[in-house]
């Protein structure tokens, strides 16, 4: 039964609202703060830097589940802040503010603050014609007990705008409620649909036409029975761009229309918001048609043949194409490319020809000036090139640079600051004792001991510096003796310079 009269509802409020045209000219924060109409979201959302606010007063009348004698007048004063953190995502918060009034024997009005609502919108795709989102949100428990606050709820669901249609599926999971006494009740998840129109009546207003059916999944944790709220109203602008806009419409639930000698299904809603327009204005006519002229090149001198000019907007391409007919106004910028051996002169013909920039308010006739280069002279002779080398020695099994090491360095350093082009290698070496493999490792290592120093304190480029390891080959001392083994334990500095 409650499925044949949601599909009923649909199909009344399809028909009322047939023939309206929709649009994302019509968008402004929804009354929980995403962009949409009055209760539904588009499938827009924010572009990227754009705050959206909202203020709005609502009121419903819902009954009680399982009591259909007894109803509750619902108000609801509420601010929203919306922002496009991208242009396909917002983030919008919304702050509520709720009064009860409860025909129930013995039962006392409540007021409030609700739970608020941190809400979120994610674009799929959006153009003109249409658009589709998903969205999340979560009703954080911010709010006092007697105005169902105080637990938290979350939700989602999908918008989808087709031209004249704006459609909604979501779900709701409102959390627990406190009915007094301690006692806390786990209110039924929900069902969210809807179906809504936008009419641009004018510049400035748009009609809007909405239904939103409200479907508690399990009828024995229901609060209030299933709702079909039908909401015709409009959304007035301040200026053909807004952002501005007065909101109101009036509510009346479906489902109750035939009990109204015992309840008053009749609510609706008021409010301000801010929000950018996303609708440019048209653009202006095209300008007719210009005329056109000729613009021609000629190559003068004793290499033309071997140089070519260019155009940008383009149509010269001389040698190949000298000519070629511009609208009137266009500015061509010519280019000249010599050839080998040849140098460009500059421009000659007719006056606007001069620096290359030809503005086509007439026919033009420009020359493009070519002269053979004079052989070059002889190259200078190639640099004498000598290695400097300097040692540091090592202590047994270490890298450490040590103090003797350093006063060498700082004299390398001076070198490599006095011939900034000169490159470097650093050779690190061992003694024999030990297997090969380890030796190689520490020649290495004791050539970056030497390569780090020279870049981290006299901050030489590291890239003038390579770096290597020969182990224990190529020996400077007798590796049988105490005296040689230390010889052996070395790095060698090699700096390039030019004579």
């Amino acid at each position: 039964m409650k499925t044949t009269r949601i599909i009923i509802c649909g199909l009344a409020c399809m028909l009322l609202a047939f023939g309206v045209s929709a649009g994302e000219g019509a968008n402004a924060p929804t009354a929980t703060g995403e962009t949409g109409l009055f209760t539904l979201y588009t499938g827009d959302v924010l572009p990227r830097g754009e705050w959206s606010f909202g203020i709005y007063a609502n009121n419903w009348d819902r009954v009680f589940e399982g009591q259909d004698e007894f109803d509750a007048d619902w108000s609801r004063l509420s601010a929203s802040v919306g922002y496009g953190l991208t242009d396909t995502w917002e983030l919008s918060i919304m702050v509520p503010y709720d009064h009860y009034d409860i025909d129930i024997p013995g039962a006392d009005s409540e007021s409030g603050i609700a739970n608020a609502r941190l809400g979120s919108k994610w674009q799929i795709f959006g153009d003109t014609d249409s658009s589709f989102a998903i969205n999340a949100f979560v009703e954080l428990p911010t709010g006092e007990e007697e105005v169902l606050g105080g637990d938290t709820g979350f939700g989602g669901g999908i918008a989808y705008r087709s031209g004249n249609w704006v459609f909604n599926a979501g779900y709701r999971a409102p959390g627990d409620v406190d009915v007094g006494g301690g006692t806390d009740v786990e209110l039924s998840d929900e069902l969210l649909a809807g179906i809504g129109y936008a009419a641009p009546v004018s510049e400035t207003f748009d009609w809007i036409t909405e239904l939103n059916v409200t479907y508690p999944l399990d009828s024995d944790d229901a609060l209030f029975e299933e709702s079909a709220d039908l909401v015709l109203g409009g959304r007035h602008w301040f200026g053909e761009q807004g952002p501005w806009a007065f909101n109101w419409g009036l509510r009346t639930d479906l489902f109750q229309l035939s009990d109204t000698d015992e309840h008053c299904p009749i609510g609706g809603l008021i409010g301000f918001t801010w929000f950018p327009r996303l609708v440019a204005p048209p653009p202006p006519p095209p300008p007719p048609e210009p005329d056109e002229y000729e613009l021609t090149v000629e190559r003068r001198g004793n290499c033309a043949a071997d140089s070519s000019v260019s155009s940008s907007p383009g149509g010269i391409d001389c040698g190949s194409d000298c000519a070629h007919f511009y609208e009137d106004g266009t500015v061509v910028a010519l280019t000249a490319r010599e050839g080998e051996d040849c140098t460009f002169d500059g421009w000659t013909g007719d006056e606007d020809c001069q620096d290359g920039s030809v503005t086509m308010t007439g026919d033009r006739m420009c020359v493009a000036n070519f002269s053979r280069n004079p052989a070059p002279p002889p190259p200078p002779p190639p640099p004498q090139l000598r290695d400097i080398e300097r040692t540091c020695l090592f202590d047994s099994g270490s890298a450490r640079v040590n103090n003797a090491c350093k006063a060498i360095l700082d004299e390398v350093a001076l070198l490599m600051r006095d011939n900034p082009e000169a490159p470097a290698i650093v050779i690190g070496y061992s003694d024999s004792a030990g297997p090969e493999s380890a030796n190689l490792e520490k020649g290495r290592q004791r050539a970056e001991s030497v390569k780090n120093w020279l870049v981290t304190r006299h901050a030489v480029d590291p890239s003038r510096i390579t770096v290597e390891s020969r182990g224990e080959a190529e020996p400077a001392g007798d590796n049988n003796t105490a005296a040689g083994r230390k010889q052996n334990r070395r790095a060698v500095i090699r700096i390039t310079v030019e004579e």
